[in-house]
């Protein structure tokens, strides 16, 4: 029966609706069956949303972890103020990365920064405070020209030291960022649940009344046998 109903709402478009075998049963099996088409096209859309909610948050969790395990090193510099040593890659992922995470429309995870245009300085994306409090102890090194060898006039950051507090406030940024996903998630389910239960009331509805379609077909065949 089910197979019957998925293969009917995947052919709504061929049905005559003016034809004049068109019953009022069958009128009201095309209209609960609209509805199922409606439904399975809101459920794949939330699918669709759940999974990009769920791959946000992976991608916020991994960069807390990251920034976490920062705050495990040893502490350098002044105790009322600790710091930690960090490389230039974590330095960069520190200073520029506070990323409002989103999926693109080929449905991979992007941030802001691969979608600023050309005429957006870098400046406005950075961490003032983290690049502030690094810049007294960052070592340089050139960098060497991977075809030629040699070295190259501009230079790269070798590793800095990072206040611990800068590092927590950026921990938190991305936890509220974090919460407001879960709410998110919280509702999607709600609406899933809700619109999973409507599909099934409207299915229910249509066997129903195909099971007393095929009852009153066979009551008339019965009584013309008779």
């Amino acid at each position: 029966m089910t197979s019957n109903i998925s293969s009917a709402t995947a052919n709504l478009s061929a049905i005559n609706i003016n034809s004049s075998s068109f019953s009022g049963v069958d009128s009201l099996i095309y209209i609960q069956l609209l509805l199922v088409q409606d439904y399975d096209a809101q459920l794949k859309s939330m699918g669709k949303e759940i999974k990009n909610i769920t791959t946000l948050k992976g991608a916020y969790r991994k960069d807390i972890e990251q920034l976490q395990s920062l705050l495990g090193r040893e502490n350098v510099g002044d105790k009322d103020n600790p710091k930690v040593k960090v490389s230039g890659d974590e330095y960069n992922f520190l200073v520029n990365k506070n990323p409002d995470y989103r999926i693109n429309s080929e449905g991979k995870l992007t941030d802001d920064y691969r979608h600023l245009t050309k005429d957006k300085s870098d400046d406005l994306q950075k961490d003032k405070l983290m690049e502030k409090s690094a810049k007294s102890d960052i070592k340089y090194v050139q960098i060497k020209d991977k075809k030629t060898g040699k070295m190259k006039n501009s230079s790269t950051i070798e590793s800095c030291s990072v206040l611990k507090k800068d590092i927590e406030t950026k921990i938190e940024t991305l936890k509220q960022k974090m919460e407001g996903l879960n709410e998110q998630s919280e509702i999607s389910s709600l609406s899933l649940q809700s619109i999973t239960s409507q599909r099934k009331i409207a299915l229910d509805s249509v066997s129903n009344l195909i099971n007393k379609q095929d009852e009153g077909l066979s009551n008339i065949v019965r009584n013309i046998k008779g």
